[in-house]
């Protein structure tokens, strides 16, 4: 973000809404003028930092998840280790690791969008 700076050194409201503009869709739709007006209070060096940040796309987790979830890569991705192992596991061992494969495609768009947010809020909280 190229970023303009106001007189006080914070973040430019239009810096702001291009963000969410851009990224709007990588987390939960309730949470967005909540993180709008954090995103607000920070310094246009802080916000740079904040902004700069790789988030995932929830669209290509899901394909992820539709191609190899039953595998588990899509939490792994996410982070959620155990959950990836148990996904993993229950399709090698057992074979019924497609049974949370399937309610898995209704929940990781969700999951993905909530890792971003935490992901977010922690990079607030580091450089806020």
């Amino acid at each position: 973000m190229v970023g303009s700076m106001n007189d006080s050194g914070s973040v430019d409201q239009r810096d702001v809404d291009l963000f969410i503009m851009n990224k709007g869709a990588y987390f939960p739709d309730l949470q967005l003028m909540q993180l709008r007006d954090e995103l607000m209070c920070l310094s246009r060096e802080r916000f740079v930092l904040v902004t700069s940040i790789e988030y995932h796309d929830p669209t290509m987790l899901l394909l992820l998840s539709i191609f190899l979830g039953s595998l588990g890569v899509d939490r792994f991705i996410l982070g959620d280790v155990g959950q990836g192992l148990g996904k993993l596991l229950l399709t090698l061992c057992c074979g019924i690791g497609f049974i949370w494969w399937f309610i898995d495609l209704f929940q990781i768009s969700g999951a993905t969008k909530d890792h971003n947010l935490l992901k977010l809020r922690q990079a607030i909280q580091m450089y806020g």
